[in-house]
């Protein structure tokens, strides 16, 4: 039926026509709008038809012109393309077609249609999965807001299964979809709502939240009456994808014969969603179900259900050609997969690391899982205990990491022996295997101004560190880099005597030195400045010291002659902690106030730091000293047996879980992940994180208190074993970082804020404030490089006649368009347009000449003629505008001032000359004939 069609679209093999012609033939326009209102029910209820309601509106669109539902038209041609016909190449430049189109006509009623077809048909055959998220979630939002919720609807459904498929942390799928059914509820989209709760129930099998994880019959759907519904109104979509996550559930869980059973049945359904991405899906874990039923099968059966899996094989292999971030790992699986049945170790597992490795590059956390698992189990049928223990333990974490609790103790209870910890050390992970998404290298910057994200990093540096003697090597190093020193050292207060702990040079490693007294060394650094500073709990800081008069005459300082110093005490609580001792003997005045502010506000969190550092340290060296730490830290300690009971507890930490007192928070809380955590994935992977290495350093997780508030938390925890090696219980201590994370998300609102405090309400592009400090910087920029910088100012021809025809609303809706329209024209990082007040909008070209300006102002004519925004009450018909332009290399007897007035004197003449033109003191060009 298609191969006809195709034939008459063979003139137009490039498919990136010429976007220039509107349509305007009536019962074209007409017929468009119809097939295009029909073509979700045409999908859905007659996939066959479907093709040929969009092939007509293509011949239309190409015949007569665009309409805006011409975007949906190509999209949808590019879903055939891609999903009926096989080129990839073609459906997906026509999919780039209809977004290009979306933009050029401002499509907005068809935007969340158009970008729900491209990016849940079209763009996964090339682009990684993960990028079609984002526009998912807007034509969802659009959708919404231009009262298409049909389409807005579809986009969600499509956003979590996508989510789901690309792995995803099911505890974010989960939430996303708890809001999309809530508004496709609203929308009364019950067929699309029944296709979101059946991912809301998989993904609470997978969270362990039903007794049979394979089962879908929950809180959230009853596939048995689901399916007689279905059948019913011969909803073919949702047959299909009942029937396939039910195949993929009962694979992962090890139900074979169940999982090909439910495949079977949903192969005649396939053409009921040609061109997803769970097409792929499905082709994937069907193959991996046919291969593991195989493995128990033998003869005509085996080889049938082997040839099956190579024919899905073979699929992904064409597509893995376009789009190897979805499809690559999974046919290196596959391959593995046969090579199992085949008996080759070598090839097998040489596949599997691959899809190991692709799966991770790619971020399919579930398939990294999943691939490791099959490689333990293969492992573990060759008599590979060992090899098969460390894949099978890394299996786990991935199910972890992504959530599915599940599984993670379903691999648990097949492989009790194999998981356990047997010694305290635990076992050694693959390396190649364990990061799915390794954070980006940071780059630093020689701004010496106080930065709070420099200090939450530096503070969490500090609070990372348990073992006191790192804790001194990592202090003195940030301390030094951060203040600009030379040289440093850290001194710990021990009973009223100060004793030098570590010493750092700038570019060297730091030293932990043997707890120095300062009394026995006069060469290191001045006692005058530490004694002082001990006395009086305050900072010294000189900005040459051999010229103070107070310390002139320290033996350190006549002998050294040092330039910079600060010496900062470390006060907890009211009591002196410590002090550090900073020297550069290069620049005088190199401790600035702003690097002085920043260390000490590092103090505070180094003095608390330090307290704790040196209470674990306590903790771990006398037994008859562990009362008194224990119950003065300021963390929360804590000893719990392995089933979670708290046999101790200080003070701090019933504090900070809302209790009275330690022995109350004893008798009532227990570590349950479902009880006290916000999030109980992550209980779980604190724990598999304990038994792979036996201790945990600032493990971040939100808990709740006992009267129900969340808080954020750090914990530090190690494995205690018996002298046997027996697991005994875990002990360590807990940290309040409530307040850190608040002052995070501060930060985020405050640039935020920032972004809006310079963003016009109305357009979305630069206001006044922003145009104000924007000029004055490129003023002074090209006064300093004696380059030009030229102004446009541009006014709405008319406005005033708009609004009192058109109305307000319609009058807002010019100026967006005029303004974006502008923001287009700009092709420069640096070129700014700004609302200027009322319907003036002004345009900073530095570095632009007279010439260049008139480029920009033909450019920006042109795209506001291309607009053809309707305007009665103009002689033009159509709204204009007027520019005006100024151009000067700035010296010291001008000013921006004067430019700004230039601009709106030529911005005068261009409306005295007849509107619709550019205007300078030397040259106007108008533009009312070209463009009219």
């Amino acid at each position: 039926m298609i191969t006809p069609f195709l034939s008459d679209f063979s003139f137009f093999g490039n498919p990136l026509l010429k976007l220039v012609q509107d349509l305007s033939q009536p019962t074209a326009l007409a017929t468009i709008r119809v097939l295009s209102s029909i073509a979700s029910a045409t999908y859905l209820a007659f996939p066959n038809i479907f093709p040929l309601t969009v092939f007509k509106q293509v011949v239309l669109s190409i015949r007569y012109g665009n309409a805006p539902e011409s975007a949906f038209a190509y999209a949808t041609y590019g879903l055939i393309l891609c999903g009926v016909v096989g080129d990839l190449s073609t459906g997906y430049a026509f999919g780039e077609l209809a977004l290009q189109l979306l933009e050029r006509l401002q499509a907005n009623a068809f935007k969340a249609r158009t970008l729900f077809v491209v990016n849940s048909f079209v763009r996964h055959w090339r682009d990684p999965l993960r990028d079609t998220l984002e526009p998912l979630a807007e034509g969802f939002q659009v959708g919404r807001e231009m009262g298409d919720t049909e389409y807005g609807s579809w986009s969600a459904h499509e956003h979590g299964v996508h989510a789901f498929c690309c792995g995803q942390v099911l505890t974010e799928v989960a939430h996303d979809l708890a809001i999309y059914g809530d508004a496709m509820a609203s929308f009364k989209k019950l067929p699309i709502l029944t296709l979101n709760q059946l991912y809301e129930q998989v993904v609470a099998n997978l969270q362990g939240q039903t007794s049979d994880p394979c089962s879908l019959v929950g809180n959230f759907y009853d596939i048995e009456q689901a399916l007689t519904q279905y059948q019913n109104s011969n909803y073919r979509t949702a047959i299909f994808y009942a029937h396939a996550n039910n195949l993929g559930l009962n694979y992962l869980f090890g139900n074979y014969e169940k999982a090909v059973e439910q495949a079977d049945l949903a192969v005649p359904q396939l053409e009921s969603v040609v061109a997803l991405f769970i097409v792929g899906w499905f082709k994937f874990y069907e193959a991996l179900a046919r291969l593991a039923l195989a493995a128990t099968q033998s003869g005509e059966k085996q080889k049938q259900l082997i040839k099956q899996a190579k024919e899905n094989r073979k699929k992904l292999q064409v597509w893995a050609k376009f789009a190897p971030q979805n499809y690559a790992h999974k046919v290196a699986l596959l391959e593995a997969e046969e090579h199992r049945l085949g008996d080759q170790f070598d090839l097998a597992i040489a596949a599997y690391d691959q899809a190991i490795t692709l799966a991770q590059a790619h971020q399919f956390t579930q398939e990294v899982a999943l691939a490791t698992e099959l490689a333990g189990k293969f492992c573990l049928s060759q008599n590979r205990t060992r090899l098969a223990q460390v894949y099978l333990q890394e299996a786990r974490y991935f199910y972890l990491q992504w959530g599915a609790i599940a599984k993670a103790k379903d691999l648990e209870q097949h492989y009790s022996q194999l998981l356990q910890v047997e010694s305290k050390r635990g076992h050694v992970a693959l390396s190649s295997h364990r990061s799915l998404n390794p954070e980006a290298g940071e780059t630093s910057h020689p701004s010496v101004s106080l930065d709070l994200t420099a200090v939450i990093k530096a503070c969490q540096s500090l609070s990372r560190e348990i073992v006191l003697e790192d804790l001194l090597a990592t202090l003195i190093h940030i301390v030094i880099e951060n203040a600009g020193a030379e040289r440093g050292y850290l001194l710990w207060e021990s009973d009223g005597t100060l004793r030098i702990e570590a010493e750092g040079i700038v570019n060297q490693p730091a030293q932990v030195l043997q707890s120095i007294p300062l009394t026995a060394n006069d060469n290191l650094l001045p006692r005058s400045i530490v004694n002082y500073v001990a006395r009086v709990k305050e900072s010294v800081v000189l900005e040459d010291a051999t010229q103070d008069l107070t310390f002139a005459n320290d033996p350190y300082i006549l002998e050294h002659r040092p330039k910079s110093v600060l010496c900062l005490p470390l006060v907890n609580q009211g009591n002196l902690a410590g002090l550090v001792y900073l020297e550069n003997n290069l620049l005088t005045s190199a401790f600035t106030t702003e690097r002085v502010e920043l260390i000490t506000l590092l103090a505070s969190q180094a003095a608390i730091a330090l307290t704790n550092a040196r209470l674990y340290a306590n903790l771990t060296r006398a037994e008859e000293k562990y009362r008194s730490i224990f119950e003065n830290a300021i963390e929360g300690v804590f000893q719990r047996d392995v089933s979670g009971r708290y046999t101790s507890a200080n003070p701090a930490l019933a504090t900070i879980f809302g209790y009275q007192s330690p022995q109350e928070l004893i008798t009532q809380m227990v570590d349950d992940p479902e009880q006290l955590c916000v999030e109980p994935s992550r209980w779980y992977h604190l724990q598999q994180q304990l038994e792979m290495y036996g201790m945990v350093s600032q493990y971040e997780i939100e808990v709740y208190r006992r009267d129900g508030s969340t808080i954020w938390i750090s914990k530090n925890v190690r494995a205690i074993y018996t002298e046997d090696g027996v697991l005994k219980g875990y002990e360590g201590f807990v940290q309040d970082i409530t307040t850190r994370k608040q002052a995070e998300i501060l930060q985020q609102k405050n640039l935020e804020l920032h972004r809006l405090a310079m963003l016009d309400g109305l357009t979305q592009i630069a206001n006044r404030r922003q145009f104000d400090q924007t000029l004055e910087n490129e003023w002074k920029r090209s006064l300093r490089e004696k380059v030009p910088i030229t102004l446009l100012l541009c006014d709405v021809d008319f406005f005033k006649r708009y609004n009192d025809t058109y109305g307000h609303q319609s009058g807002d809706e010019c100026l967006q368009n005029i303004a974006q329209t502008i923001q287009r024209s700009l092709k420069r990082p640096a070129d700014l347009v700004a609302r200027y007040g009322g319907e003036e909008f002004a345009v900073i070209l530095p570095n632009t000449s007279l010439e260049g300006a008139f480029y920009v102002a033909e450019r920006i004519h042109l795209h506001i003629a291309c607009l053809k925004l309707p305007h009665i009450q103009s002689p033009h018909q159509r709204v204009t505008i007027s520019i005006g332009v100024a151009t000067t290399i700035p010296t010291l007897e001008k000013t921006a001032v004067e430019l700004l007035a230039a601009a709106d004197e030529a911005l005068y003449a261009a409306k005295g000359q007849g509107r619709n033109c550019t205007h300078s003191a030397t040259v106007c060009k108008n533009y009312s004939t070209a463009y009219d």
